[in-house]
């Protein structure tokens, strides 16, 4: 028989957000150094998915990274208009991340330059970013 009952005998469930610890990556080296928490974690969670393609890597969910394949060989018209959405849709998966505005989009060759910034549970953050097309 199984019990039906909400009955935690007293003790009250929490629900709350999980730790932001991981590890911090040298890019520069390859290495990774050490680990960081908050503010860091999730700055290097933005340089992360926006430089991962979603879907090319097996290792991540399909909700991981950034789509930007439909956007190779397309006129720059196209690439600005497309990609703030593109931008949003993948940094917004992170449930750490409120808001997100991408502005200044400079096409040149193949790569694509942007200002983008978060708004994060702990604070805004901007940053330029580059993403080969």
């Amino acid at each position: 028989m199984i019990p039906n009952s909400n009955n935690t005998n007293g003790t009250a469930i929490r629900r709350g957000q999980y730790p932001s610890k991981t590890w911090v990556i040298d890019r520069l080296r390859g290495r990774i150094v050490k680990q960081c928490d908050n503010f860091d974690a999730i700055l290097q969670s933005i340089q992360k998915i926006l430089s991962t393609d979603r879907y090319s890597e097996l290792i991540y969910s399909t909700f991981y990274g950034i789509e930007i394949a439909d956007m190779i060989g397309k006129p720059a018209s196209y690439v600005k208009a497309a990609l703030p959405q593109a931008v949003k849709e993948a940094l917004k998966q992170d449930d750490r991340i409120k808001n997100v505005t991408v502005e200044n989009i400079e096409v040149s060759g193949d790569a694509v330059s942007f200002i983008v910034t978060v708004d994060t549970i702990l604070g805004s953050v901007s940053s330029n970013e580059t993403i080969s097309l």
